[in-house]
């Protein structure tokens, strides 16, 4: 009886040492933002940002677009914003952690008015969960607003594609939770990318990408500001 005894109380320990472990586990995945140094895979981008800062002038009170290739690529953003002072910093392939860890070299130095981002697609293309997106994206605004308090941020949401559409899913389900914390502040503004790309049936639109199936072409550039731009133009002069 005592053998028992004491072998069903060592598989209750067992037992909650388990579930205590999945529990963590869980946690830690959660609340894992890859934050740690990035493996620099970007360092020469970085680096010809600051040489064109060192060799530019640019506008006070400048839009800083930055995030991942559809900014990078956006190689008409100057003429599309028409009058806005725009400044490109996009760098292709980029996540949440690795515009965190390089805004101090690229980023605020210019003491933009507003920020325009997109980033999260290549985070949940690389693994993470749409909460880690969530909580990194959560880390780039309290940094900002530490840093630039006066300064305001349009998240544009993760665009869909043909090349990623099985994760479109995890898209829209970090944008859902992005969105409600965009909502919940003053100086945040949400942008919805998927308006102009997707048709009446919710598939996504072939003909506003390059052959990648990834990237987007004119057309699809067009489309974003068409929306944006007035968008934006109206924040400017408002704020």
């Amino acid at each position: 009886m005592k053998l028992f005894s004491f072998t069903l109380f060592g598989l209750i320990i067992f037992c909650s040492a388990c579930n205590s472990n999945k529990q963590n586990v869980k946690e830690d995945v959660t609340n894992d933002l890859h934050v740690e140094k990035p493996n620099l895979r970007f360092e020469e981008e970085i680096k010809q940002f600051e040489l064109m800062d060192q060799r530019a002038r640019y506008a006070s009170n400048a839009i800083v677009f930055t995030g991942s290739s559809s900014i990078r690529l956006w190689t008409t953003l100057a003429d599309d914003m028409n009058n806005l002072p725009v400044i490109n910093r996009g760098f292709g392939g980029a996540t949440n952690p690795e515009v965190i860890y390089y805004a101090d070299r690229y980023l605020y130095k210019h003491q933009p008015k507003f920020v325009v981002y997109y980033c999260g697609e290549n985070d949940i293309a690389e693994g993470s969960l749409p909460q880690q997106v969530l909580a990194s994206f959560k880390k780039f605004v309290s940094n900002l607003e530490s840093k630039l308090p006066k300064t305001q941020l349009v998240y544009l949401s993760m665009k869909p594609s043909p090349a990623r559409w099985s994760l479109w899913p995890k898209y829209k389900e970090a944008d859902t939770m992005i969105k409600s914390f965009v909502d919940s502040k003053t100086n945040l503004h949400y942008f919805d990318t998927s308006i102009t790309m997707l048709d009446d049936n919710g598939e996504v639109r072939k003909d506003i990408f390059i052959a990648d199936m990834l990237h987007m072409n004119t057309l699809g550039y067009e489309g974003w500001t068409s929306r944006l731009y007035p968008m934006l133009s109206k924040l400017y002069q408002d704020n």
